[in-house]
């Protein structure tokens, strides 16, 4: 399964691995910022697969700012929506259903960022931060079945 925002970029990259590995890929649009369309990308790999062996999170968003006095709510929600709340989210759903059953893994994308922000990217770096916390505190969890 490929999934992104942009479909026509997850078709290409399907259509290349399908090629290049003889292996079906199933491209998926999907804003990770969104919980309903995160528990949707999970129950079509399923249904079309029958079991998820590894989660990438590898969403991210950092836009710039001219100064962090004028980070307006909605670029610090959207920030935090995409590199925070939709990992959480997919890794939830998904080691939950690893832990269940033959275990796998889950990879975070995270960045230096979340042990050395600087200046120019702080909501980014909080977020990234949040998200390598949740993850060891959920994998602390869900031990040894899913890493």
């Amino acid at each position: 399964m490929i999934a992104s925002r942009k479909l026509d970029s997850c078709r290409a990259l399907a259509d290349e691995i399908t090629t290049t590995y003889a292996v079906p890929a199933l491209p998926v649009a999907c804003n990770v910022s969104d919980w309903d369309q995160c528990e949707a990308l999970v129950d079509r790999v399923l249904a079309e697969f029958g079991t998820i062996d590894v989660l990438v999170n590898n969403a991210g968003l950092s836009p710039l700012y001219p100064s962090l006095d004028q980070v307006t709510e909605a670029l610090f929600d959207k920030v935090i929506a995409v590199n925070l709340k939709g990992p959480f989210r997919l890794a939830a759903l998904v080691g939950t259903r690893m832990a269940q059953h033959d275990g796998g893994s889950i990879i975070n994308i995270g960045s230096v960022e979340a042990i050395r922000p600087s200046a120019d990217a702080l909501p980014y770096a909080a977020a990234k931060a949040g998200c390598t916390c949740s993850r060891r505190a959920s994998r602390r969890r869900s031990a040894p079945r899913c890493g």
